[in-house]
């Protein structure tokens, strides 16, 4: 059932990855990961931050206005509110999502250190 789910997922995925915006490929990527996530039998630390990276990515794939991923993003500054709060909004989650992989990395180099390199 939930093998099921998670090919149904992908496949809903992989169609609006070539029509849609980038807005709806996140939500559709997001319930992949997390359907991937919560039906694994032994949950390892990737699968995790696929998770929590695919879910900070939904502001910044909200705050794209562009028609499909391969149109050319335009540069004009949004004079709505809520354009501005979710365009500072994406940026935060961008910053986290940079902090989040050096931290991941930095960990990586700590325990080389530690032991005995080859």
């Amino acid at each position: 059932m939930i093998i099921r789910l998670h090919i149904d997922l992908q496949s809903i995925l992989d169609i609006t990855g070539f029509a849609a915006g980038p807005y709806f490929c996140e939500f559709a990527d997001f319930g992949d990961h997390i359907c991937l996530f919560s039906s694994a039998t032994i949950v390892n630390g990737g699968d995790q931050l696929t998770a929590v990276i695919t879910f900070l990515l939904i502001p910044i794939c909200l705050s794209d206005d562009r028609k499909n991923h391969w149109a050319n993003p335009g540069n004009a500054i949004p004079k709505s509110l809520w354009k501005r709060i979710l365009l500072t909004n994406s940026f935060i989650a961008h910053q986290i999502i940079r902090l989040q992989i050096a931290f991941v990395y930095f960990n990586g180099f700590t325990s080389k250190l530690g032991g005995r390199m080859a």
